[in-house]
């Protein structure tokens, strides 16, 4: 049986029109023999903030994880 484990929040930056609702980031956990695989979804987001944000995601959290989990296999 597969376990699956998610994160749902509401989700925001500094940049966020006032008028805007806050977005919804899902973060879905499915374990994959003894590995994890992690899905992210990121929703209603401002159409002005869409490529930064990907961007962002990109640069300050996936590829430090990358590097940090990298690292500690060594």
């Amino acid at each position: 049986m597969k376990k699956i484990k998610k994160i749902v929040q509401e989700w925001t930056t500094s940049e966020w029109p006032q008028d805007f609702p806050p977005s919804r980031l899902e973060l879905r956990f499915e374990g994959k023999g003894d590995k994890t695989e992690i899905t992210m979804v990121h929703s209603r987001i401002p159409a002005n903030l869409e490529a930064d944000l990907k961007q962002g995601w990109i640069d300050f959290y996936w590829e430090p994880l990358k590097d940090y989990f990298e690292k500690a296999k060594k």
